[in-house]
């Protein structure tokens, strides 16, 4: 590809007088800007025909100048990113789709269809869904597909591991420095209303694992994006009946948003359902 300045120079080669006006050589250097081609989508899998995978579109602003712009590709390429920190790779993200979840019992059949027909609500309705049961039975797999899904259709998620983050949360809250405060209110509220929130290992935690800060910190999570009809997807290994035994108005919620529990699926304890020890 030619260089702005050749690029430039061989137009002003076909003008009268050998030279481009100062609004012609802004045109053209937006236009070489918006042609140019990026290399985001050998990170991140997402390929963008808007921005040609360089993550900004150009333009012209009030004075004249070239500006940039975020391309709309770029929520899709934080929350990619955002998940490959939390130890979801690039490599999981392409195993985990609907077409590579395997179907060998009737079991998996059935939960995929449902997760299938929950799709299908998301254009009209912005349903729950919860999937539990036992390690290794495809909770994330089928979560991540949905989630996927949601995200590459342009809406704005976050993954949430809840054994990872949510000790870091409660750690913020805690501590007695300002600074520390505003970065839990700011992630609180970011957990709150973003378009889409992906809750992995709901309630799993290491230590205490249903104590009374998690609960709080698990409350103002729900309810806030139950007031405000936000999309949520939940991977738990405790059933829905195991929640509502400790917090009944958390589990009450996530019933209701989803759809009276039509799309919360339980998948069991057997141990024959976990493919990693098979």
């Amino acid at each position: 590809m030619k260089s702005l300045n050749e690029t430039i120079l061989a137009e002003s080669e076909n003008t009268t007088n050998g030279k481009v006006s100062k609004k012609e050589y802004t045109e053209m250097q937006c236009q070489w800007e918006n042609e140019n081609i990026g290399y985001l989508n050998e990170a991140d899998g997402i390929n963008c025909d808007l921005c040609k995978n360089k993550g900004l579109i150009y333009f012209i602003d009030e004075k004249d100048t070239v500006v940039a712009k975020d391309c709309e590709c770029m929520n899709q390429r934080r929350t990619i990113q955002r998940l490959k920190n939390c130890g979801i790779t690039k490599e999981m993200l392409e195993h985990y789709t609907f077409k590579n979840f395997t179907t060998e019992n009737e079991w998996q059949k059935n939960i995929k269809q449902y997760v299938l027909d929950y799709c299908k609500t998301l254009t009209e309705k912005n349903n729950w869904m919860m999937i539990s049961g036992v390690s290794g039975c495809g909770k994330t797999h089928l979560c991540t597909a949905v989630f996927q899904r949601l995200i590459k259709s342009n809406r704005k998620g976050e993954y949430l591991l809840w054994n990872e983050e949510v000790p870091k949360i409660l750690a913020l809250e805690k501590s007695t420095y300002e600074d520390n405060q505003i970065k839990y209110e700011k992630r609180l509220k970011f957990l709150q209303d973003v378009d889409v929130l992906y809750i992995d290992d709901f309630f799993k935690l290491t230590q205490s694992k249903w104590n009374e800060d998690s609960i709080s910190l698990a409350y103002k999570i729900i309810n806030s994006r139950y007031n405000n009809n936000k999309i949520t997807i939940i991977s738990s290994e405790y059933s829905i009946n195991h929640i509502k035994s400790k917090d009944t108005a958390i589990a009450g919620r996530i019933v209701e948003k989803s759809e009276n529990g039509r799309f919360i699926f339980d998948c069991g304890n057997e141990q024959e359902k976990n493919w990693r020890i098979k």
